[in-house]
């Protein structure tokens, strides 16, 4: 799970980095909507969680370097319809 630093960063490269590289790879369907960054903090908290104790967000974290997320969350919790998603942010990576 990620610490506070890392949900700093991450905020970072998915609002403020100029080149939003990993954006490129979005699907077009996905609206994206930009978060405060106080909104952004607290959806990585607990009760944003997929089920008890299981975060629906997690950071990718590669020597020691915050470089994107893995999240998933319902469509459809009646047809167990679950997006998952890979972000790697750092184009380094």
């Amino acid at each position: 799970e990620a610490t506070q630093e890392d949900v700093n960063e991450l905020y970072y490269w998915k609002y403020e980095e100029k080149n939003q590289e990993a954006k490129k790879w979005n699907a077009p369907y996905i609206p994206e909507r930009r978060l405060t960054k106080e909104k952004y903090i607290n959806s990585w908290k607990k009760e944003y969680e997929l089920f008890p104790s299981v975060p629906r967000i997690l950071a990718i974290i590669t020597n020691e370097k915050t470089v994107g997320t893995v999240s998933c969350y319902w469509v459809d919790k009646h047809t167990n319809w679950l997006e998952t998603g890979i972000v790697i942010y750092d184009p380094d990576y």
